[in-house]
């Protein structure tokens, strides 16, 4: 049975055509084996042009495509740390030194200078325990650890350690975290200016 007919927008070039010419090349006993490696082949070039962001998506599915398709900066923005505090997953961190060349994190929090700044989001499902090490996401990227968004509202670091709000803080400091992609999605791009 030949792959299916379709056209994928990639510009991986793996030099098969889309259908697989079995006509007298390839022994019958192996033809089935065949069209499964020509088929993962095929999936491979559409996995890789997925994965990587390297092609637009369709047209024809684009009004489906949905943020968490095709944002995909934060797969490269991982970094481990040890928590000083309990740290849920998707509260936002503020990386510290605690020492011995060790990147540490704790909650931040935009009351005073000590605590403020965030760097990054807890993307440890279960959260990172006090004195564990555990995974966050310090670049920009999207955060689906939070939830209670609007779509296109911006959010700011916020006085409740971990939190983001919508409303800027006054008083307090002030750091615009992100802007709501969908109720449980963020676009996560912390402005890093002097605070």
């Amino acid at each position: 049975m030949a792959s299916p007919n379709f056209v994928v927008n990639t510009p991986i070039d793996v030099r098969l055509p889309l259908t697989p010419d079995l006509s007298g090349e390839v022994p019958v006993e192996i033809t089935a084996e065949f069209n499964r490696i020509y088929n993962a082949i095929r999936q491979l070039q559409i996995g890789a042009t997925a994965y990587t962001g390297a092609a637009a998506q369709d047209t024809a599915v684009q009004s489906v495509v949905t943020p968490d398709q095709t944002i995909i900066n934060q797969n490269m923005n991982r970094l481990y740390i040890k928590a000083s505090v309990n740290i849920a997953f998707g509260q936002m961190v503020r990386l510290t030194n605690p020492g011995g060349g060790i990147i540490g994190g704790k909650l931040s929090d935009a009351t005073t200078i000590n605590s403020f700044g965030v760097n990054a989001w807890c993307s440890t499902v279960g959260g990172i325990a006090a004195g564990s090490f555990g995974e966050v996401i310090c670049g920009p990227g999207l955060c689906n650890g939070v939830s209670g968004l609007t779509i296109g509202t911006m959010y700011w670091a916020s006085t409740t350690p971990g939190a983001i709000t919508s409303v800027k803080p006054s008083p307090g400091m002030q750091q615009l975290v992100g802007i709501g992609l969908g109720a449980n999605l963020l676009y996560f791009n912390p402005d890093n200016t002097p605070f």
